[in-house]
């Protein structure tokens, strides 16, 4: 190693050269689990060394860092030699000679590659074991206990402890508790993903979390519940849960009392939307309540009331807001205080009781009463209807003579103690009819005072009459068109007539009417009315008759006329042709006429029949004079019976050159004529006659030819009418 000098013979020295040796070092392929370090186990291998050479610190070879993977870099080191023979030429001078000695470091003496290999670093496998744990529930999966961590390698510690948590948060004792969050460093660095962590569960036990819900004092108007509307206290609940239904507290019962018994109950318990009651153990503990009664007041009613001889009152008194469920049992009455008339009698009610369901329940409740003003009015008695006398000749006073009815309506303890008395009296003195008589009444006797006297009573009609009879002038009773019946009206002037007569003349008397001898009026007063028969069959023209009155006392009235007119039937007016009306005078007893169309005079219409022209469409009726110069209206009677226009050809058959006539009939007498047109056509259509000068008769002649021929006529406002004719020879 090194430049020696060697000593010749000749002492020439002589520079000599001895290179290194190469030598290399190959580290091995090695896999190891992970342990914090870059250490390989393994021993890189050494080439071949020098004769007498050994190695003397063998080398080692080191990963390229300490982590996990599969393509690490193993790389060599540290190789020393050294000499393990002794050099066999000691006579020679050591100062002048390098001289091998026994272990002596020769590594200098080799030029050392160190060739690299790749190596795997696999993950420590570490377990991570929860351990069992038993809590109270508070809403969490949380754990208090710290799982156990396996062996780490070398160097490595703890970063992050792992943590622990139940499977679920409610109460249970086969809970699995399960494991995670380990984390792993190296100094600052972590190392977790050298590790392959596996965690191990336990099982864990979540006993129910104590609340307690406490019931409060209460004190309540009762109210027939047993409600309290005080909230009971909740004790403390887990984190994150609330409460769902709180609790509510009941009285024992809901009579009134200062010993009941508060219980609480109800209360439910949830996280979020669900429901989680059943974690809790939960126990309620009682108070003390106190209900009170309740007042209500009865309130007496006003009331007004007829004398009945009692102190009863009739009206319900009041009864204030009862408890929900409670209804009155009994219900309260009220009293006067005396049963005489008065207006300022006070009334007392009394006698309330309450139920609830069939369980009298009166006691919960402080009743006071109030009472309230009442009237006692007089009782109004009934009298049966009085005999009153309705007529008297005048005498210059208003007294009339009555007798009084029969008294009713006395209460019975009162019998034998009211007593009464009529007087009746006309409206005015004066003489007439159609008066009223008033008739009133006096109460007397010791309990007269609780009555009124009954109603007066009115009679009507009554009448205060002279000596003397007179009547209004008669109008002439009015005609009915049955002819079966007239009313006479008459008007009293004076007197008071109960009855009439009435004498007809001869000639009436001859048709059949009928005299009346004195009978009595259907009404009496100073107005009135009498029916009239009229014989049937009765001709047509004027009877007189005379009515005469009397009256209770026999005095008559005069005679005073009247004229009865029979009109003229509608049957008399006879329609004959469709066209004419005609006025039957079989009896001759007419002799002047007066034709009338819808009321009104048809002019020039003078005669016992009458045509019109435009048909017999309206309402007709007849003034006919007769005999006796009296002038006599028939009944209207109405027609619709419109006529036609036509043209009449005759003969209708004709021989040859034999003329027709051919006829316009205007029943109406309306139809012009002028500017008209007649004309006759063959079968062929061939006209064979024509003419412009048409009349209501014309003559035509038509051909010699035998056939059919038909003929029309026009006329300007565009009417047309058709006719035939037939020629034969």
């Amino acid at each position: 190693a090194g430049n020696a000098t060697y000593a010749a013979a000749a002492n020439v020295i002589q520079q000599l050269t001895i290179n290194k040796k190469t030598l290399s070092v190959t580290a091995i392929t090695d896999t190891k689990t992970y342990d914090g370090t870059t250490v390989s186990t393994a021993i890189p291998t050494v080439g071949t060394l020098a004769t007498d050479d050994a190695i003397n610190v063998a080398p080692a070879q080191v990963f390229d860092n300490a982590n996990v993977g599969t393509t690490h870099v193993l790389t060599a080191s540290g190789l020393t030699i050294k000499r393990v023979v002794r050099d066999n030429a000691p006579a020679l001078d050591k100062t002048k000679y390098k001289i091998r000695i026994p272990n002596e470091d020769v590594t200098s003496n080799y030029d050392i590659s160190y060739i690299t290999a790749t190596g795997t670093i696999n993950k420590k496998a570490v377990t991570v074991t929860a351990v069992a744990d038993t809590k109270t529930y508070d809403s969490s999966t949380a754990s208090a206990v710290v799982p156990t961590v396996g062996t780490l390698a070398s160097g490595d510690e703890i970063n992050v402890a792992p943590a622990q948590a139940f499977d679920n948060a409610a109460v249970g004792t086969a809970h699995v508790l399960t494991a995670s969050g380990l984390t792993i460093k190296n100094g600052s660095a972590d190392v977790t993903g050298n590790y392959d962590i596996s965690y191990a569960t336990a099982t864990g036990t979540i006993n129910k979390k104590e609340v307690t819900v406490t019931a409060l004092a209460d004190t309540k108007t009762y109210d027939g519940t047993t409600v309290s509307t005080a909230i009971p206290a909740v004790g403390t609940l887990a984190t994150g849960d609330a409460i769902n239904v709180a609790p509510a507290q009941v009285f024992d019962n809901a009579t009134v009392g200062t010993t009941h018994v508060l219980t609480a109950s109800g209360l439910t318990i949830k996280n979020g939307s669900a429901d989680v009651t059943g974690n809790y153990d939960i126990s309620y503990t009682t108070a003390t309540g106190t209900i009170n009664k309740l007042g209500v007041t009865v309130t007496a009613v006003a009331d007004t009331k007829t004398y009945d001889g009692t102190t009863v009152s009739a009206a319900i008194p009041t009864v204030g807001t009862l408890a929900t469920g409670d209804a009155i049992n009994v219900a309260p009455t009220q009293v006067f205080d005396n049963a005489a008339v008065g207006t300022t009698h006070v009334l007392t009610a009394s006698g309330l009781t309450i139920k609830n369901g069939s369980a009298d329940v009166t006691g919960n409740y402080d009743i006071s009463y109030a009472s309230a003003t009442g009237s006692i009015t007089a009782k109004a008695l009934t009298i049966t209807i009085p005999a009153v006398t309705l007529s008297k000749v005048h005498d210059g006073n208003t007294l009339a003579a009555v007798t009084a009815g029969t008294l009713s309506g006395v209460v019975a303890g009162d019998a034998g103690k009211v007593t009464v008395a009529a007087s009746a009296s006309y409206d005015n003195a004066t003489v007439g009819a159609n008066k009223t008589i008033t008739v009133t009444y006096t109460l007397g006797g010791s309990s007269a005072g609780n009555y009124s006297a009954p109603a007066n009573y009115i009679a009507t009609g009554a009448e205060i009459y002279s000596a003397t009879i007179a009547l209004q002038p008669l109008s002439d009773p009015t005609p009915n068109p049955t002819n079966t019946g007239l009313v006479l009206s008459y008007s009293v002037v004076t007197g008071g007539p109960t009855q009439y007569q009435i004498t007809f003349e001869t000639r009436a008397v001859s048709v059949g009417f009928q005299n009346v001898s004195y009978t009595a009026l259907v009404t009496t007063g100073a107005d009135g009315s009498i029916s009239i028969t009229v014989p049937k069959g009765t001709r047509p023209g004027k009877y007189k008759g005379t009515l005469k009155m009397r009256n209770d006392s026999g005095v008559e009235s005069t005679a005073y006329d009247f004229v009865i007119t029979v009109n003229i039937p509608t049957e008399y007016i006879a329609v004959k042709y469709n066209r004419v009306l005609v006025l039957d005078n079989s009896t001759r007893i007419f002799k002047a006429y007066q034709w009338f169309k819808n009321g009104v005079a048809i002019e020039g219409a003078t005669k016992q029949f009458y045509r019109d022209p435009k048909g017999l469409v309206g309402t007709y009726s007849m003034q006919a004079t007769d005999i006796d110069g009296e002038i006599i209206y028939s009944f209207p009677k109405e027609l619709n019976i419109p006529i036609a226009q036509k043209v009449t050809a005759y003969p209708s058959l004709v021989r040859a050159n034999q003329t027709c006539t051919v006829e316009i009939t205007d029943e109406s007498m309306e139809l012009d004529l002028k500017g008209a047109e007649l004309s006759v056509y063959s079968s062929q259509g061939i006209r064979v006659y024509h003419t412009t000068n048409v009349e209501k008769l014309n003559t035509v002649k038509l051909p010699a030819m035998d056939g059919t021929y038909s003929g029309r006529v026009t006329t300007t406002d565009g009417q047309s009418f058709l006719f035939k004719v037939i020629v034969a020879n």
